[in-house]
């Protein structure tokens, strides 16, 4: 699952930790969809979790919403173990620009 791409790591500008090892995987789920949407093109969202569903469900939801799947690691041993999804946010197409001026009324 990982790319060719050098694997960021957290403590680098444009990398946001979200813990969500004390939460159900559906919250989890929302919780990731929301700090997504607050970072910028490029930057990389690293999702930790406990939940045993989560290295199935958010890289399905990442790669359907056209995100980068980076990495996808398991720390630990169960029932300790640790899940750290990385997600790199997508760059805006040109199609999806000209689309939000069709909707939004204004020019290019």
């Amino acid at each position: 699952m990982a790319s060719a791409t050098p694997e960021p790591m957290p403590t680098e500008p444009g990398c946001v930790v979200l813990d969500n090892r004390k939460v159900p995987c559906a919250t989890g789920l929302i919780r990731a969809r929301h700090r997504m949407a607050d970072l910028a093109s490029g930057d990389v969202l690293v999702v930790l979790s406990r939940d045993r569903f989560t290295p199935y469900e958010l890289p399905l939801w990442a790669e359907r919403d056209g995100h980068e799947v980076v990495a996808v690691h398991r720390d630990g041993r169960r029932p300790r173990r640790t899940f750290r999804i990385m997600i790199r946010k997508r760059q805006p197409s040109r199609q999806a620009e000209s689309a939000s001026h069709v909707r939004t009324g204004d020019a290019p």
